[in-house]
C-alpha cells in the first residue's frame, strides 16, 4: 500500500520546529570570581562550621553542571604565614590546581619585589594581566603583565581585560616599584575592548584590582573609578572588582552602561557567581546576572585533591606559628566607624612612640589586618594582626605639618590614621563634614612653627597611601625595627597589661562645639 505523505500545514510546522530545536537562549557560561585572597587558603572555623578556602571553592565549582572558569582579581597572599613565607608561591600552587583561566595582579603581590612577583608569574598556568601597568623611562607596558586574556568556553570567546587601581602607586612600598607607573584605568579598557572585540570576543570582561568605596551601598559617584571604566569604555558586559574588600549579594547594574559589577568579598570565605547568557542564535551577549556565595563546607564540600596540596603548606610552618607566646587580659580590637581610634592603634602606636622616644606616632588602619581576643596569644595572631615586613621609621615634621596630616586624617578623602601623643578634636558641620579641628599635645595647642620628631612604618614615611607630608619630613631615618617583631618581643615580655584608652580622635560634643565665625 502506497503511503502518502501528511501536508502540516506551515504554521504547525514552525510551532513544531520551535518546540524541538531547544530553548532559543539557552548558552550559558558562569564565571567564578575570587579576589583579595590574602593567603587564606584554608577554612576557618566560625560558629555554624568551618567556612572558605580553595578546597571548598573547588568542590563548589565542579558540582556546577554548566560550563565555567575561575577569574581573580589579586591580592593572591599577602596576609597569613602560609602566604607570606612562601612569598605567595602556595596561592599559584591552588590557584594551579583549581584551573584559573585569567587574574589580574594586585598591589600587594608587589610586596616582596618585582622579582618575586615574576618568578610567581613563570609558574602560573593561566595569565596574569595589567593592562594599565607601564614603565616610567619607555612608556610601554611592562612585559611580564599581559593586558587581556581571550578565553573560549562552550565556543563563546570571553575577552579579559586586567587592570589595577590606580593607587598602586601610593599602596606599595616605593622601592620595589620605582620604575612603574599605573596609567588610568578607564583610559586603558576603552582602547582595548574595540580590539577585543575586532578579536572575535562574543563579550568582554574588565577584571580589576579595584573596586567601589568599602561598604558600598548602591548609587556610586559619577567619577567612581570603575564606574568610569564602564562608561567610558562602552560595551563592556561585566567588571569583576577587587581592592576594597566588598561584597554585592546581587551585582550592581549600572543604569547608564548596562555594566553588571561583582564583587565577592574578601579571604576567600564567599565567592561571586556569574552567569553570562548568549544566544543559540547568533551568539550575542544577552544578559548577566550575580550572585555571592558563602563558601560554607555543610553545602559546598571539601576536594580531598586540593586539601592534600593545603596540608604540607600549613604544616610546614603551623608548629611556629601556633606556638603561645603570651595573654591578653583584654581584647585589642580595630576600630571600623570613620573618625574614631581603637584599642589595637593605639597600642600598636604607643609601642612606636615608646621605642623611638618620638613626640607622636602614626600608624595607617588599613595596615591593620586583624583583631586579638582576650586570652592565650599566638605568633600567628600577632602575624594576622601585621602580616607585612614594615620597619619603624623616625622623621621630623612641623607642628603646621602635623596640622594638616590630621585634618586630612579625618577628612572624607583622608588616610585614616590612628596616633599615639597626639589627640584630635573636631566638629561636624551641617554636611556632616569635619570641621574645627583642634590639635593637642599633652594638653596643649601644637606650635604650628616647632618641629616634632614622630614615627610611623616606612611605608608611611616614604608618602604611602596618604603620607605624602611625611615625605615632606627632614631628618628620615629606618630604625630597622620590625612592627611585627616589637608586638611579638612585648607580648612574649607580659604585655601590655592596661588596655590603651581611647578618645584621641573625637568629635566635639554639640553642646561646646565653637560659635560660628
Amino acid at each position: 500500500m502506497k503511503k502518502h505523505p501528511v501536508l502540516v500545514p506551515t504554521a504547525l510546522l514552525a510551532l513544531l520546529q520551535l518546540l524541538t530545536a531547544g530553548p532559543a537562549f539557552a548558552k550559558t557560561i558562569v564565571i567564578y570570581h575570587t579576589s583579595d585572597a590574602h593567603g587564606w587558603y584554608s577554612p576557618v572555623k566560625t560558629a555554624s562550621g568551618p567556612v572558605g578556602g580553595y578546597a571548598a571553592l573547588s568542590a563548589l565549582a565542579k558540582k556546577d553542571p554548566a560550563p565555567h572558569i575561575l577569574l581573580d582579581s589579586g591580592d593572591w597572599f599577602q596576609g597569613t604565614p602560609e602566604g607570606n613565607l612562601t612569598k605567595g608561591m602556595a596561592s599559584i600552587t591552588l590557584m594551579n590546581a583549581l584551573g584559573y583561566a585569567a587574574s589580574t595582579v594586585g598591589n600587594h603581590d608587589f610586596d616582596y619585589g618585582q622579582e618575586n612577583l615574576k618568578r610567581l608569574i613563570a609558574a602560573a598556568k593561566f595569565p596574569v594581566l595589567g593592562a594599565n601597568v607601564y614603565n616610567n623611562a619607555t612608556g610601554s607596558r611592562i612585559p611580564y603583565l599581559k593586558p587581556y586574556a581571550m578565553v573560549e568556553v562552550d565556543g563563546v570567546k570571553l575577552g579579559i581585560v586586567g587592570l589595577l587601581t590606580e593607587e598602586t602607586a601610593v599602596s606599595v612600598l616605593t622601592k620595589y616599584i620605582p620604575d612603574l607607573i599605573f596609567m588610568d584605568k578607564a583610559a586603558e579598557a576603552a582602547a582595548l575592548v574595540p580590539e577585543l572585540k575586532s578579536k572575535g570576543a562574543h563579550a568582554v570582561i574588565v577584571l580589576t584590582h579595584s573596586g567601589f568605596p568599602r561598604n558600598f551601598a548602591g548609587n556610586p559617584a559619577p567619577d567612581d573609578g570603575n564606574i568610569a571604566i564602564a562608561r567610558k569604555a562602552g560595551g563592556v558586559a561585566l567588571i569583576l572588582g577587587g581592592h576594597s574588600h566588598n561584597k554585592l549579594p546581587s551585582g550592581y547594574r549600572d543604569p547608564v552602561s548596562g555594566t553588571l559589577f561583582a564583587e565577592g568579598g574578601p579571604s576567600l570565605n564567599s565567592v561571586s557567581r556569574v552567569e553570562l547568557e548568549f544566544s543559540d542564535a547568533d551568539g550575542k551577549f544577552v544578559k548577566a546576572e550575580s550572585r555571592v556565595i558563602p563558601l560554607e563546607i555543610s553545602t559546598t564540600g571539601s576536594d580531598e585533591a586540593v586539601e592534600q596540596l593545603i596540608r604540607p603548606i600549613t604544616a610546614k610552618i603551623s608548629e611556629e606559628m601556633d606556638r603561645v607566646i603570651g595573654f591578653l587580659p583584654f581584647s585589642l580590637t580595630r576600630v571600623h566607624a570613620r573618625y574614631q581610634d581603637s584599642t589595637m592603634a593605639n597600642w600598636l602606636t604607643d609601642l612606636l612612640r615608646e621605642k623611638t622616644g618620638a613626640s607622636a606616632a602614626f600608624m595607617n588602619v588599613p595596615g591593620i589586618r586583624a583583631d586579638i581576643e582576650q586570652g592565650s596569644v599566638t605568633v600567628r595572631q600577632v602575624y594576622q594582626v601585621m602580616p607585612f615586613d614594615n620597619t619603624v621609621a623616625t622623621l621630623e615634621i612641623t607642628g603646621s605639618q602635623m596640622t594638616e596630616l590630621m585634618r586630612r586624617n579625618i577628612s572624607n578623602t583622608g588616610c585614616l590614621m590612628e596616633v599615639s601623643g597626639v589627640e584630635a578634636v573636631y566638629s561636624l558641620d551641617a554636611q556632616g563634614k569635619p570641621a574645627d579641628l583642634a590639635i593637642t599635645m599633652g594638653g596643649k595647642p601644637i606650635d604650628p612653627q616647632a618641629r616634632y620628631k614622630i614615627a610611623t612604618t616606612d611605608f608611611m614615611a616614604g608618602g604611602g597611601l596618604g603620607g605624602e607630608i611625611f615625605a615632606e619630613g627632614i631628618n628620615r631615618q629606618d630604625t630597622d625595627m620590625i612592627v611585627r617583631k616589637l608586638m611579638l618581643d612585648r607580648i612574649e615580655k607580659g604585655g601590655p597589661q592596661a588596655k590603651p584608652r581611647t578618645g584621641r580622635i573625637k568629635i566635639r560634643p554639640a553642646d561646646k562645639a565653637p560659635e560660628s565665625k
